[in-house]
């Protein structure tokens, strides 16, 4: 038989864990403008639930750091375009992805932060969302660091996808991707 105090364990255990999972209400509205980490396991659905997530964001404008290739429903722009962009138009729903050479796609990536750092202040961010895949292969990235420190400010959401989220716990709000299944029995 399971005891009272069991029973409640499990419900506030339950409760807290739903507080933490990824939904579009916990990402846009319970946290504002404050920069979110999406956080799991490698396989656990987390670009998949951002995907999900984003389709209900328009018209704001979306740009992706497309690390693995994953967002074939936007549009991909190279290096040269990003870094020539001052603004985002609503409805724009881009991705860059990076060289697939990880010494390549991290010069490249530092080059989109700095950039995006760079022309933050001018006010035409204001209605985007960020969205950084695979963001532990960044987490030396100043760059990166400071556009998190700074996102609140002058982006509408900056979102980090990441199987590493200790990096950017100091200036981001952490989100668990739901369990697959059920929740497993609470039974000893």
């Amino acid at each position: 038989m399971v005891s009272f105090q069991d029973t409640l364990d499990y419900l506030l255990r339950h409760a807290r864990m739903e507080a933490n999972i990824a939904t579009y209400g916990n990402i846009f509205e319970k946290t504002g403008t404050k920069p979110v980490i999406i956080t799991g396991t490698s396989g656990s659905g987390k670009t998949t639930v951002v995907k999900k997530i984003l389709a209900r964001v328009n018209p704001n404008p979306v740009f992706v750091v497309d690390v693995s290739d994953e967002y074939n429903e936007y549009e991909k722009v190279g290096l040269g375009k990003i870094l020539g962009t001052t603004q985002f138009e609503k409805n724009t729903h881009v991705r860059f992805v990076p060289h697939a050479d990880s010494r390549i796609c991290a010069a490249q990536c530092e080059a989109v932060f700095q950039h995006i750092n760079l022309i933050k202040t001018s006010g035409n961010l204001r209605n985007l969302i960020v969205v950084v895949e695979e963001a532990h292969r960044f987490e030396k990235s100043e760059n990166l660091k400071a556009l998190a420190i700074d996102a609140r400010k002058f982006l509408r959401k900056l979102i980090i996808i990441t199987t590493n989220w200790k990096p950017y716990a100091e200036t981001s709000h952490r989100y668990f991707v739901r369990p697959h299944g059920n929740f497993k029995s609470f039974r000893r």
